[in-house]
């Protein structure tokens, strides 16, 4: 039997090494040539966890200040996936249509976006997937059923 500890580090460490290999390529046809070439590359990363990852910086008494840091500013190149099913220009705060039980505020996601763009290819999007709540429990985020604890 695993310790509840190591089987959580095994979990978040899979799941980080997933949320890299997970990329979807789009395609177009170059029609003057004929030959298909690659346009954009789109590297799509899910943003699961608790209230960290949803994001309570800047939260304060349960208001939102308003102030984004350079670090988390918008880019065309950093899209999110909203609560409606469509990409979007991603904005902090991006779990403010999924975690809406709560306030939300600056979480690690445009931090993270804004910093990976730099090593990818020039043409790269990335695609944030915002799907964090605060208040649960990692049970809750084990394989499986949806389980309240």
């Amino acid at each position: 039997m695993i310790p509840k500890s190591s089987k959580f580090l095994l979990t978040l460490v899979f799941s980080i090494c997933f949320y890299f290999l997970l990329q979807i390529r789009a395609t177009t046809t170059n029609c003057s040539s004929g030959v298909m070439e690659t346009t954009q590359t789109t590297h799509i990363f899910i943003l699961s966890g608790q209230s960290n990852m949803a994001g309570r910086g800047g939260v304060y008494n349960g208001e939102w200040n308003k102030l984004v840091p350079p670090e988390c500013q918008p880019n065309p190149r950093i899209l999110r996936f909203s609560a409606e099913s469509e990409w979007v220009e991603a904005n902090v705060p991006l779990h403010a249509d999924i975690d809406v039980t709560k306030v939300c505020g600056i979480g690690p996601g445009m931090i993270f976006a804004n910093n990976y763009l730099p090593v990818c290819a020039a043409k790269t999007v990335v695609g944030l997937v915002p799907c964090a709540i605060g208040g649960t429990a990692i049970a809750e985020w084990e394989k499986g059923e949806y389980k309240m604890v």
